[in-house]
């Protein structure tokens, strides 16, 4: 086994693997020392969290990991601040469509509710059908139409 020069950082112990990982998880080191060693106190997990965070074969470990979360996920940190400046400076406007029309009392002669062709078929043989003495308006209403 060659031994650790400068340029090549020892290893990775169980602990200081797991650390990488969780790391990786939230960003938070204190939270990822926590979960890697359980049972610690939380001022020591700050503080080794810390001394973790300097040494070299985490912090390679640290950017192979953030290079393959980044490889996978095809996201860079320019990608998801334009994303988000995008998001933050949007106009709603742009993203609505709000029409106002006329409703179907709007057009109708003498201001009748209007119908369609269906309704107005249904009514008339409603009407016919019925045997009432009393003729059909079929003038008084009017059948919808487009708003002009």
């Amino acid at each position: 086994m060659p031994l650790p020069t400068s340029k090549t950082p020892r290893p990775l112990t169980p602990k200081e693997q797991r650390f990488v990982e969780e790391y990786l998880v939230d960003l938070n080191a204190t939270q990822a020392y926590v979960r890697s060693h359980p049972g610690v106190k939380a001022n020591t997990a700050r503080v080794e969290a810390s001394k973790h965070l300097t040494k070299p074969n985490i912090q390679a470990a640290l950017a192979e990991g953030r290079a393959a979360m980044s490889q996978r996920t095809q996201i860079t940190a320019d990608k998801a601040l334009t994303q988000a400046w995008l998001v933050a400076t949007a106009d709603a406007r742009e993203l609505i469509e709000y029409i106002v029309g006329c409703c179907r009392h709007c057009y109708g002669e003498g201001f009748k509710e209007q119908r369609t062709l269906a309704e107005f078929n249904a009514a008339r043989e409603k009407a016919l059908g019925s045997g009432s003495s009393e003729p059909f308006d079929e003038e008084g209403r009017d059948w919808l139409r487009p708003a002009p």
